[in-house]
Formats: C-alpha cells, sequence, structure tokens
C-alpha cells in the first residue's frame, strides 16, 4: 500500500478554562452606530481594534481565541442560589461576582464596577456603568418587561425600546431609526434589521429581536454575555394597549417627585455620614435611578416640548 508522510509532532499548550459555565466565542462590536446588515469580523475590518483591546499571550487555537467566557444565565442555573462565584482576570484582579441572593457584579480591570445585574421576583433589571472612579455614569439600563435605554457618553439617550417598539437616535437627538416589533405590528411582518452599537471598547449591545437583545462583555480575555429580550405572545384578537401618554403638568410634578426623594436620600446620607465625603460619592437607590428612566420614557411617547423634555431631564439627572 502507499506510503502515509508521516506527521509532525504537534505539542499543543494547555489553556486555561473556567472552573464553571461554557466557553463562548469572543462577538467583536463595532466602536458606533448600528450595522443593518451583517456583524463585522474582526479580520476585515482592523480599525475597530480599540486602544483598550488586551494582546493575547497564548492565541493559539481559533476555536478558543484565548477568551474565557460565561453566559450569566446558564452559569446561574448551574450554580443555583445560595452560593457565592467570584471569577478574577490573570492579573487577579476581579472579574464576575455572583451574590448568594442572586444579584450579579461585574468589573472593568481598571476595578470600576461595570455591569449589575439585578432580580426582584420576576423583574431582571441590568445597569451598565461608564469605567470612571468617581461618578456613576449610566449608560445603559435593560429591564425584563420590555423597556430598555442606552445613552451617548454625553448622557444624551441613545437608543430607546419599550414593549411596542424602538427608537434610535442620533447625538444631535434627531430621530435616525423608529420601529415596531414585528409581532405587534398589523399587515406583513418584516424582519427587525439588526443593530449593533459600543457603548465603550468592553461592553456592547446587539439589538437582533424583541426576544434577542444581547449585552456582552469583553476584557483581558474574558467575556460574559447575557440576553435582556422580553418574549411577548399577542393573539390575533387582542393587542397591547398604547402607552400612556402624560400631560406637562403630571410629567413635572413625577419629575420633581424623583429628584425630592433624591435629595432625601442625600440628606439620610449627611447624617448617617456628617464626618464623611464618602456619600456624596454614593450612586441613588436602584428604584429611584429606575423612576428617572421611566420618566423620560414616558416624555419619549408624551406630545411635549423639546425644552420641556430638556427640562425634565435636568431635573432627574441634577447631581
Amino acid at each position: 500500500g502507499p506510503e502515509l508522510e508521516p506527521r509532525p509532532e504537534e505539542k499543543p499548550e494547555p489553556e486555561p478554562r473556567p472552573e464553571e459555565g461554557p466557553e463562548l466565542e469572543p462577538e467583536p462590536w463595532p466602536e458606533e452606530g448600528p450595522e443593518l446588515e451583517k456583524e463585522p469580523k474582526p479580520e476585515s475590518s482592523p480599525e475597530e481594534k480599540p486602544k483598550c483591546k488586551p494582546k493575547k499571550k497564548w492565541d493559539k487555537k481559533p476555536t478558543s481565541r484565548g477568551v474565557l467566557g460565561y453566559d450569566l444565565s446558564l452559569l446561574a442555573k448551574k450554580v443555583g442560589k445560595g452560593k457565592l462565584v467570584q471569577k478574577y482576570y490573570k492579573n487577579g484582579k476581579k472579574f464576575l461576582t455572583i451574590l448568594p441572593d442572586g444579584p450579579s457584579q461585574l468589573f472593568y480591570p481598571s476595578g470600576n464596577l461595570a455591569i449589575i445585574i439585578t432580580q426582584a421576583r420576576d423583574q431582571l433589571t441590568c445597569i451598565v456603568q461608564e469605567d470612571e472612579p468617581r461618578t456613576t455614569k449610566i449608560r445603559a439600563l435593560f429591564q425584563s418587561d420590555g423597556r430598555s435605554t442606552c445613552y451617548y457618553p454625553t448622557g444624551d439617550e441613545w437608543i430607546n425600546m419599550s414593549l411596542q417598539g424602538g427608537q434610535y437616535l442620533d447625538q444631535a437627538g434627531n430621530r435616525v431609526r423608529k420601529w415596531m416589533w414585528p409581532n405587534l405590528s398589523p399587515g406583513p411582518q418584516v424582519p427587525l434589521s439588526p443593530i449593533f452599537i459600543s457603548l465603550n471598547c468592553h461592553v456592547g449591545v446587539r439589538i437582533l429581536a424583541q426576544d434577542k437583545i444581547f449585552v456582552s462583555f469583553l476584557a483581558m480575555g474574558r467575556q460574559a454575555k447575557f440576553n435582556m429580550g422580553t418574549k411577548v405572545q399577542v393573539s390575533t384578537s387582542s393587542q397591547l394597549p398604547p402607552p400612556a401618554q402624560l400631560g406637562e403638568d403630571e410629567l413635572l410634578l413625577l419629575a420633581f417627585r424623583v429628584r425630592i426623594l433624591q435629595l432625601c436620600d442625600r440628606m439620610r446620607g449627611c447624617i448617617n455620614f456628617p464626618s464623611s465625603e464618602q456619600w456624596n460619592k454614593m450612586q441613588p437607590p436602584m428604584y429611584l435611578m429606575t423612576q428617572a428612566v421611566k420618566i423620560l420614557e414616558l416624555c419619549m411617547a408624551a406630545d411635549i416640548s423639546d425644552e420641556l423634555h430638556s427640562s425634565i431631564k435636568a431635573i432627574v439627572n441634577a447631581q
């Protein structure tokens, strides 16, 4: 028979693997703006490499690329409640924490808090923060009831979504896109053109459908992702009610109510820590941040002037 050509000896280098959770492919995202056709491949778009993207020393196998990935929903189900889970970067700094009662926290390589995931009953909330040490600037807020908002670095609204649909704005506040979710729009259903945005060089958002809204985090060879999409079942005989529209006076009252609660919370911080300035760096309670976002959503749905919208936004976002 024919002689087989001997194969060269291969000595694969072992790769570290996570203790728990599946290994995922790294998913790149563009630096800014939506893409309406395909998600770009990193090989074909060299200009999209962020400055803070780490160099991979043991990127030998194309199937893993040296990235340890965690699907937070799968990891939480596998571990179960009542157990503390902690993952670390290669330099020893904390990357991921899942607390025994369910909340999860992801950290930037700098040590700053990147993503907070909380669960109260059936409501799941995700908050993405900017990589800054002294501020708690919110870059995105996702809720499992279908309401989500992403913000530009300036604080201006970028993407706003509800159970009915969503809209995409440019940095000047002009509407670039508006859509209804296919299962709610009358007539023939047109698939949503995918939207990919990058909140910063570590956090990306992919909007593929109402039930496929992915938030991904990638830094120093560690990746985590989860789905904040919502599945809505609507029969042909019944449709979701239109979003409530409030008047100008009602919106102003709601904004001032949130502002008063914010000031009361800060006063409690002064009383509890009179000799410390730490209270000034503490972020307001989660329910106040959620209420502020809801008021801004109501403003977008209401027929009010841009001047009033800006005033309400300044009230609820005042420091």
